[in-house]
């Protein structure tokens, strides 16, 4: 099936990074993303910050230890005065995220417009037909240690070495097939992902309420 073929190559040929498919390039990130880092405002200016819901979510490598896939509630929220002042880049929803410093490599998805401290980077398509889920499947399997040569890379990587990194690209009718494929996977763990949060609120709300309620009874008993 030639239409097949084109979509999944049988032939395969030589590049930078090794033996390829035929019809997929090389290319820089800043290639196929608007690549950009988080900021943390003075922590000694408290009223920059917030545990207000209301606020705008500001992930850290922390919350992100927390995440499967997607980014949701984060441990410290940024007032809207603090984006403005400190001109810190709102990433919108459904976009990659990624750790680069102390902790390598951690990814997740955005699941509303959201905020980063400077240790996490932020990979916005230019393309808007560039899909999320190869997006978030191609920066979960790079290998990041290849940005660095220094025993510390951890520390060493910076967004010109980010927007510099070298990956294979498919074919967009490609991308768009696989988006497609994995799209009901990546959909139930969102919803999944959603009712956990819900049920760990309910579990918070009801566990305590029902153990005062234990206790009460079993002092009447008493």
């Amino acid at each position: 099936n030639a239409n097949l073929n084109k979509i999944f190559p049988i032939s395969f040929k030589d590049s930078e990074m090794g033996m390829i498919p035929n019809g997929w390039e090389i290319c820089s990130a800043s290639d196929n993303y608007q690549v950009s880092i988080g900021r943390t405002p003075p922590r000694e200016e408290c009223w920059w910050f917030s545990k207000n819901k209301k606020d705008f979510p500001w992930v850290s490598i922390r919350d992100m230890s927390k995440y499967s896939i997607y980014a949701f509630e984060t441990n410290e929220y940024l007032k809207k005065d603090a984006i403005e002042k400190f001109n810190i880049k709102l990433v919108p929803a459904d976009n990659i995220i990624v750790s680069f410093k102390l902790t390598l490599g951690r990814v997740a998805i955005t699941s509303t417009p959201m905020l980063t401290n400077e240790a996490i980077a932020h990979f916005i398509p230019l393309n808007n037909k560039l899909p999320t889920f190869f997006s978030y499947c191609l920066f979960s399997t790079f290998n990041y240690k290849t940005l660095g040569s220094t025993s510390s890379i951890a520390t060493a990587i910076n967004s010109k070495l980010l927007k510099e990194m070298k990956i294979i690209d498919p074919p967009i009718d490609l991308k768009i097939k696989f988006h497609d494929t994995v799209n009901p996977i990546f959909e139930r763990i969102r919803s999944t992902s959603i009712e956990q949060i819900l049920l760990e609120k309910m579990r918070s709300t009801i566990l305590p309420k029902f153990l005062s309620e234990e206790m009460n009874i079993n002092s009447c008993d008493n």
